[in-house]
This record gives C-alpha cells, sequence and structure tokens, in this order.
C-alpha cells in the first residue's frame, strides 16, 4: 500500500515511522504508526500537464505552478482538489493549478524540512482520486491506524518553535515555565556576561507527551539539557567522575521474591529534577548558551552552571554521590558493592531502598519506619510519592499480600512493541524460535532497511528477555548474534519471537513462598539448573551454557551464552557452563546474607551430566578427558570445596535450564520447563 512519510512518533521507550495514506476513491485519510516500512523511489512528477484543455472551463483555471514556485513551505493552502489537478494558494496569495502528483511530488520534497501544522493541513486538505497502485513507495503491514490529530498526541515536539506552533501552545509553554523556575530555585545557574575566550556549550529544551495507562496524555513535560557530547576531558569534566551504577533486574526480582515471602510492605518514589542535585567539581566553571523559549535576555549573556544540569557527562554520577551522602547520613548500611541497594535496621524493623537513577523502590515490615524516613528524604528531595506500585521501569508490579505473592510482567511493553513493529493483529505461536539461526542466511552486503528494522526489534525483545521473560532468552542470544546484518531468515524469526509473545503476553514471574510442589529448599533460600548444548552451533560448533536461579518458586537469575572455546565433550560443555554460573551464585549468596538472608548449607544447583557432577566433587587432574580444561574452568570444583554450591543429579527432561540452551519443537516439554521458571 503506497504512503507518504511524515516523520518519527515518539512515546515511552517507543519509536515508530508514522505514514499518510490517502484512500483511493474516498475523502478519508488515515495515518499509520509502524516500523515495517520499505522506503522506495519518490512520486515522479506528471509527463504531461493535465490542466491543459480547449475546453472552456479550463479556461478559467490559474495557471500552472512552475518548479521554483513548488519550493517546500510555498505552499499555504488547498482551495479546491479536483479529478486531475489542484487549486493551490501560495504564500503571496496567488493561486496555482498543480497535478496530484506534482503535489504529492511537492509533499514529498516538504517532508525533509521542518513539520509544521501548515503541512500537516495540507495533507488533511489532499483527497486523491487517481490510481497509485503503480507507485509503491512504501509497503505497509500495520493495520494500527490514527485520526488526523495523530501529531497531537504521538509526536512530540521537536524544539520551541515546534511547540509554540501548536494547539497545545499554552500548556507547553507553561511546563517550559515550570522547567526553568524549578531550576532557578535550585540554584542551578546564574545569568552572566559571557566571559572572553569562552565557548559556551549549546543547550536545547526536550519535550515529551506523558500517557496513562488507557493511552491519554497526563502531562507535558519539558526538559533543560546541555550538550555534554561537546564537553572537553579534564576542562569540564574528569574522566573517572562519570560512571554511575544502577540498580540491576535480578536484584530487583531478588528484593521483589523477598516481600512475597515476608509480606514486605512495598512503595515508590521517583526525585523530580534529580540530576540538578549533584554538585559540579571544584575549579570546574562550565557556560552554556540560553535555549530558545527562556525569559527575554540580551544576547552577550550567558548561563553559568553552579550545579549539574542534564546532559552533562557528570551529572549522573554527581547526583549518586549526592544520594549516597544521604544514605551514609541517615545510617543506612550498602547492601550491595554498587551502592544502589541500601537497607535501615532498627531492632526487628527493616527499611530497604532500591534505586535506579531518581526511580527508588522501598520495602519495609514498619510503616512508622517509612514514614519517618519518607519525612527526611523529602526535606532534602523534591519527590513524589505513592503508597502502591503499579510500574517501575516498565515493570507491571502485582502484589497480593493476602495470598503473599507478588508478580512482575511486562504486558503492556510487550503489546506496545506489537504495535511499533506492525504486528498487533499478527497470529501468535506457541513456540519463539524452533531452529538454530545460521550466517549462511546473511545476505552478502547489510541491507539498511533491514538492520534498523531488525535492531530495534532485538533491542526490545532484550529488554523483555532480561527482565520477565527467561523463556525467550535463547531465542533473543541466537537473534543478537545477526544484528550487524541480518537476513530475510532473521527478520522473520524475530517477527516469530514477537508472535510468540503476543499469543502469551499476559504471562508474569510469580513469587511466593514455596511456590512449587516440593521445592528442594526452604523459603528464602537460593537453588537452581545449569545445562549446556553440546557443539550445537551449526556455524562454530561451540556449545552454548545456560543456567536459572531460583528463590521463592521462580526464576531471579538467569542467563543464555554461547561458549567461548570449543568443548570436546558433552560433560566438559557442561562444567564450563557450571563455572560460569559460579559467580552468580556467590554473588546472589553475598546479596542475599547482606539482606539478613543467610543460606544455609551449599546452594543445590541441578545437573544431568554425571561426569560434570564427579569432576565438581574431586580433583579432576587425572582424568585424560579433563585434564586439558582450562585452570579457570575449575573454578565450580573449588566452589565446591568451599561449600557455596553442589551439583546434584536431575533427569534431562525435568532440567529447566534446557529451555535456555536450544530451540524446541515439543510444546509440551517447552511449556513445562516455562511454568516451572515463571512460577505458575
Amino acid at each position: 500500500m503506497p504512503g507518504i512519510f511524515v516523520g518519527r512518533a515518539t512515546s515511552e521507550n517507543k519509536s515508530a515511522s508514522v505514514i499518510h495514506i490517502p484512500s483511493k476513491g474516498t475523502t478519508s485519510r488515515a495515518f499509520v504508526v509502524t516500523n515495517n516500512v520499505i522506503f522506495g523511489h519518490k512520486y515522479p512528477l506528471a509527463s504531461v500537464d493535465r490542466t491543459q484543455s480547449s475546453g472552456g472551463v479550463i479556461d478559467s483555471i490559474p495557471q500552472s505552478a512552475s518548479a521554483a514556485e513548488l519550493i517546500p513551505g510555498n505552499v499555504s493552502a488547498v482551495d479546491k482538489v479536483m479529478k486531475t489537478h489542484l487549486v493551490v494558494r501560495l504564500q503571496d496569495s496567488s493561486l496555482r493549478t498543480v497535478s496530484h502528483r506534482q503535489f504529492y511530488a511537492y509533499l514529498i520534497d516538504a517532508q525533509d524540512s521542518q513539520f509544521t501544522q501548515q503541512y500537516l493541513n495540507l495533507l488533511d486538505a489532499h483527497t486523491l482520486f487517481e490510481d497509485l497502485s503503480g507507485f509503491e513507495d512504501f509497503e505497509i503491514e500495520s493495520d494500527v491506524c490514527f485520526s488526523a490529530d495523530f501529531k497531537q498526541k504521538l509526536v512530540d515536539p521537536k524544539n520551541h518553535a515546534d511547540a509554540m506552533a501548536r494547539s497545545d501552545a499554552a500548556a507547553w509553554k507553561e511546563a517550559e515555565i515550570k522547567e526553568v523556575q524549578g531550576l532557578i530555585n535550585r540554584g542551578c545557574f546564574k545569568i552572566v556576561d559571557r566571559p572572553a575566550n569562552c565557548t559556551p556549550l549549546p543547550t536545547t529544551m526536550v519535550y515529551k507527551y506523558k500517557y496513562s495507562k488507557d493511552n491519554n496524555i497526563t502531562v507535558r513535560k519539558c526538559r533543560l539539557c546541555v550538550r555534554g557530547d561537546l564537553q572537553r576531558e579534564g576542562v569540564d569534566y574528569f574522566k573517572y567522575k562519570t560512571y554511575s551504577a544502577v540498580l540491576n533486574s535480578r536484584e530487583n526480582r531478588v528484593l521483589c521474591a523477598l516481600a512475597a515471602s515476608t509480606g514486605w510492605s512495598v512503595h515508590q518514589t521517583d526525585i523530580t529534577q534529580a540530576f540538578t542535585y549533584g554538585e559540579l567539581d571544584p575549579g570546574v566553571e562550565i557556560y552554556c548558551f540560553i535555549p530558545d523559549g527562556f525569559p527575554s535576555v540580551t544576547s552577550n549573556k550567558v548561563l553559568k552552571l553552579e550545579r549539574s544540569v542534564y546532559g552533562l557527562k557528570q551529572a549522573p554520577a554527581a547526583f549518586k554521590d549526592k544520594l549516597t551522602s544521604f544514605f551514609k547520613s541517615k545510617n543506612f548500611q550498602a547492601v550491595n558493592d554498587s551502592g544502589t541497594v541500601w537497607m535501615l535496621t532498627e531492632g526487628s524493623s527493616v527499611l530497604i531502598t532500591a534505586c535506579y537513577v531518581d526511580d527508588v523502590l522501598h520495602f519495609t515490615n514498619d510503616q512508622k519506619l517509612y514514614r519517618k524516613f519518607r519525612q527526611s528524604f523529602e526535606k532534602t528531595f523534591d519527590v513524589k510519592s505513592s503508597d502502591t506500585v503499579d510500574v517501575y521501569l516498565g515493570n507491571e508490579v502485582i502484589i497480593d499480600k493476602s495470598k503473599r505473592k507478588v508478580a512482575l510482567s511486562q504486558s503492556h511493553y510487550i503489546l506496545s512493541c506489537l504495535d511499533r513493529f506492525g504486528l498487533s493483529s499478527c497470529n501468535g505461536v506457541d513456540l519463539p524460535l524452533r531452529e538454530r539461526l545460521s550466517s549462511s542466511s546473511q545476505p552478502s552486503t547489510p541491507v539498511p532497511e533491514n538492520c534498523t528494522v531488525y535492531r530495534a526489534m532485538v533491542g526490545s525483545l532484550l529488554y523483555v528477555a532480561q527482565w520477565t521473560r527467561p523463556d525467550i532468552s535463547y531465542s533473543v542470544s541466537e537473534l543478537s548474534r545477526f544484528v550487524s546484518n541480518p537476513g530475510n531468515v532473521h527478520l522473520e524469526q524475530a517477527k516469530r519471537v514477537f508472535r510468540y509473545l503476543s499469543k502469551t503476553a499476559s504471562l508474569h514471574l510469580e513469587y511466593s513462598p514455596s511456590a512449587v510442589p516440593g521445592s528442594p529448599v526452604a523459603d528464602n533460600q537460593l537453588w537452581g539448573y545449569v545445562d549446556s548444548d553440546w557443539a550445537g552451533c551449526p556455524d562454530t560448533r561451540r556449545s552454548t551454557s545456560g543456567y536459572v536461579l531460583m528463590l521463592n518458586g521462580a526464576a531471579v537469575s538467569w542467563r543464555c551464552k554461547r561458549q567461548s572455546v570449543f568443548a570436546l565433550s558433552s560433560a566438559e560443555a557442561e562444567f564450563i557452563a557450571a563455572s560460569s554460573m559460579v559467580q552468580e551464585v556467590i554473588f546472589l549468596r553475598k546479596f542475599l546474607a547482606n539482606l539478613g538472608f543467610q543460606q544455609n548449607g551449599p546452594t543445590p544447583i541441578f545437573a544431568d551430566n554425571e561426569t560434570c557432577i564427579h569432576w565438581s566433587e574431586g580433583s579432576v587432574g587425572g582424568s585424560d578427558r579433563a585434564k586439558h580444561i582450562d585452570l579457570r574452568k575449575h573454578f565450580v570444583h573449588d566452589a565446591r570445596q568451599q561449600g557455596i554450591l553442589q551439583l546434584q543429579k536431575i533427569d534431562s527432561e525435568f532440567n529447566a535450564a534446557d529451555l535456555l540452551t536450544k530451540p524446541f519443537k515439543d510444546t509440551l516439554l517447552f511449556e513445562r520447563h516455562r511454568k516451572h521458571l515463571m512460577g505458575f
């Protein structure tokens, strides 16, 4: 189906092409948001001027527009639409005649210039009457249509001029004033004369629509940002003062699993304008230009930054330092080495705070302690607090304290991805990948359009696989190998994984104490599975490692990775997989111990290879089958000797880690493993 590319639509974690599709033979028009487009050639100009005729009616029609008159922005309105041509009004108010093809060529040329309301009006005013089936500029598979106010609802303003040209300009102006006033109140900058020999950094306002769950606009948000990419190392910032750790997905899952078992209350806090709390290093002076939309000042004035603002390279680390200082002043103890999880203990009362930049979760068994903390927190930071948690970092958090259950889901994000890639009406499938992928399916040279769509798809799938869906980890790992040059086979397989997610979007991780009948350990105790697929890669014959660690009924950590060395036997492949898992077991045992949940005895890890288990129990040096193995791989044997873990035998059909090592064709076995990992 042919259409005109209008621009990019962006929302929370979403970006897609906006295509205008004039419907043939009708006055209805539609806008489609999708990334399933193939960019082709522009519409050709008409070879014959259909306005020339000897008929008396044509004599009263304005003269044809010249090429010089059809420059982007010179057409202000469409006065009349006829079967063979249109009458358009130019900026000087004169009327000209253009054919439908000429007008489409004009719109194509104008699309690369600034998107304005005038351009949208021209699109909406034009009705296409001629058959354009021969001009396949785009092939569109999406059925996701929006009305002509798509720009108002979906496309964020690009800059100040764009925001002020919209019908909701007053609301955007109010958002700008709120942002600037907040920075002034916080003392983030001073307006000063531009110093000599000073090169100020450019600034910009970033505009964003915020949406509710039912996709209605709830607020318009502005953010003043500095072009930190132009900062000079050693002058505007220091190389080793830019890194800032954030809460990782497995720590978040561990805390939710513990909350299910202990009955902790969970609260959420959002720190407003978080990066502006960071302080600049002594002696660092940063100047930046005053952005558009700022209150009127003379041309020789610039902003001298007194505190960190968004966009500076050191802003995340500076804010993290401020947050760390606050927790230490309140007698919190760091639970992990990265300083993203903090714990305060007063007798039997516990308050745990987990930070992902400015998004903070609080877990507590004492509401009085939490209220006391929140009062001091609100005195230091401007925050928005909620006594309940609905969505955190794109994860829907469902807490049922009466049943002692906590569930993590990404169903809304999955549905938004299906819309984004034009797959909302796709047919669901029971399995993700059914076969391994190979480099033999790659084209000789990369196709740019396929690369762009494929990378966006794999990136979205990675986010889902890392946070709530271990059942697609193997599939995403396979797809990730071809992001530099995907073929049609790889693109189709990526779509297949989305089709699987379409059918299983409601699946979630569900934590509860003793959720799995016959659980091998007590509540709050770690256990897991490890497996490998020996020489399974068709391109390299390398093996694939897979492991999963469980807590309170569902997975809290998992990994699927192709091994970096060649394994000469299935036992060696599984021994290498077990060694790679040891580091994660050590980390999680330490994390749980710091939270007050000491692990009783070695962590049981279930494997289906007896030789691997024997190697973990005793020295492998005397075995001809193992003496060539790198010493680093003997890490699992050393961990066993220290009482960190113990490999135990399990039948292959019950090893849930098998889900992370190879594609499945047996739906029943796949669903059994998936149910075990997801907790229900």
